[in-house]
């Protein structure tokens, strides 16, 4: 079956695709105003703002009494104070009295200067009937007069008419009656105006966007190409690449920081590898050339079949299997392929015999395993990868030891629910510098130490992994010289 693979662009292109992208969008979005909502945006302005306008009026009308002895001046110059939206104007009025105020910024085009008062009252009892107040519409180039004005406005893009009505009181109770009005434009030469601009205003919104791209491609793609070109000579095991931090924004200067991290820790692992499989190498070729020695004696020197010699070909045979199996525990344990049956057992006793029995193991050496535990304790642990453990910790003390030959085996309660086993030894113990990596496989802290060494070389590795998968507290103290102590920690039931 063939499978499509999904095309890649340079982030140059993504990053010109976008603009562009936004380029277009934002000059539909502009077009799409001036054309569809510019008109409705219009008239709801300037409606709303006589509006506006009329309520602060009837605020000034309440706070006034409107009557012969008024003063029409400082009324005016009240209302000529407020805002009024451009073409309108106002219309204070008594009806009772015939008493009137008119302000605004046209007067002289105030179309409703031109109502008659029969008109005028006629408009106040229909926005008594609105509930105080009602808006009428009428043609901008025919005379205002009560005949022509009507409560639909008309939608066509012809110069308009809007008059508002409000009905009030003033401070004295008397009833005032406000007028406003306002013309609405047509907006066809605006909005040709408009559309020529804004092609000029696109075609500088291009040139502004091809020159944001080339200093975004200058600034974020020839770096990561850059970045992106290390990483390939890294991919080949040139670990010695360098990564430049110094690109001038903070993502892509991480980013350099953490392949330099990368490449550091992949040249460790790499040398780690090649001491690895050298190590594994000479700890193989050891036993493999005992067996291969001792087997050509017994078939070329009569007599050399000997129980001696046929032991020593099984030890080694042991040896080999204990290494290749120390090997596929650590894999399947750092992969999760072992199981922990996590129960609950009886730690005290447990570790009583796990003492007795390495006890018997390493008494014709000269070594003694003392235990110190005080009550019993039960915990929660697998008994069959803790006894790994601490044997693998046991070994180690044993292959480290010097002249003190006493391994204690201690027991401790740390507080109501953890439990402390030790492994401490009196040997020559691990430099501080050390420390961090006693844990990896086939790390040497003493390679000039002379004695003979017996195991796999992956014990401390092998002890990590099993406590990690019990989710246990472990770690080491040690002087050099003086000795170690080797800690974990299990939950207590």
């Amino acid at each position: 079956m063939k499978t499509e693979t999904k095309k890649n662009f340079p982030i140059r292109l993504y990053i010109v695709g976008l603009l562009a992208v936004f380029c277009v969008i934002l000059f539909a979005a502009v077009s799409l105003y001036q054309n569809v909502f510019l008109k409705d945006i219009y008239r709801r302005g300037k409606i709303t703002g006589i509006e506006r306008t009329a309520d602060s009026l009837a605020d000034v009308a309440e706070s006034t009494t409107l009557d012969a002895s008024f003063n029409a001046e400082t009324i005016r110059e009240k209302l000529d104070s407020d805002t009024f939206e451009a073409d309108s104007c106002a219309l204070m009025l008594n009806l009772d009295l015939g008493l009137g105020v008119e302000a605004g910024t046209s007067r002289r085009e105030c179309v409703i200067r031109e109502l008659t008062p029969f008109s005028v009252k006629v408009l106040h009892d229909e926005a008594e009937k609105d509930g105080g107040k009602t808006m009428l519409f009428a043609n901008g180039e025919e005379k205002l007069d009560i005949s022509n004005l009507h409560k639909e406005a008309d939608k066509a893009d012809t110069m308009q008419c809007v008059v508002l009505v409000k009905n009030t009181k003033d401070a004295s109770g008397n009833e005032i009656t406000i007028l406003m009005s306002t013309i609405l434009r047509p907006l066809g030469i605006v909005e040709n105006a408009l559309r020529s601009q804004l092609w000029i205003v696109f075609a500088i919104v291009l040139v502004m966007i091809f020159v944001l791209s080339y200093a975004l491609n200058r600034i974020i793609a020839r770096p990561i190409a850059g970045i992106n070109e290390q990483a390939a000579h890294l991919a080949k095991g040139n670990y010695a690449e360098d990564f430049d931090e110094k690109n001038g924004y903070r993502e892509v200067t991480e980013l350099a920081k953490t392949l330099n991290r990368t490449a550091k820790e992949l040249g460790k692992a790499d040398k780690v590898r090649n001491e690895l499989i050298a190590n594994v190498s000479h700890d193989l070729r050891t036993p493999l050339t005992m067996i291969e020695g001792y087997a050509e004696i017994m078939r070329d020197i009569p007599g050399e079949n000997t129980p001696e010699n046929i032991q020593t070909i099984i030890d080694e045979t042991k040896r080999l299997d204990s290494m290749v199996n120390g090997l596929l525990d650590l894999s399947k344990l750092q992969g999760g392929m072992i199981p922990m049956e996590i129960k609950e057992h009886n730690l005290t006793e447990f570790l009583r015999d796990v003492a007795d029995h390495y006890q018997k193991m390493v008494e014709k050496d000269g070594f003694t395993v003392r235990l110190e535990a005080e009550n019993d304790i039960t915990a929660l642990y697998d008994e069959k990868r803790i006894e790994q453990v601490l044997y693998n910790l046991l070994n180690n003390a044993v292959n480290y030891s010097d002249k003190e030959k006493e391994i204690i085996l201690r027991q401790s309660r740390r507080d109501e629910k953890t439990v402390r086993v030790e492994v401490i030894d009196h040997g020559i113990g691990v430099r501080e510098e050390d420390l961090p990596y006693i844990w990896d496989r086939y790390y040497r802290v003493d390679k000039e130490h002379k004695r003979s060494v017996r195991g796999s070389g992956l014990g401390l590795s092998i002890v990590r992994s099993v406590l990690e998968n019990h989710a246990a507290q472990y770690g080491v103290s040690s002087t050099y010289g003086k000795g170690s102590d080797f800690w974990f920690e299990l939950a207590v039931k």
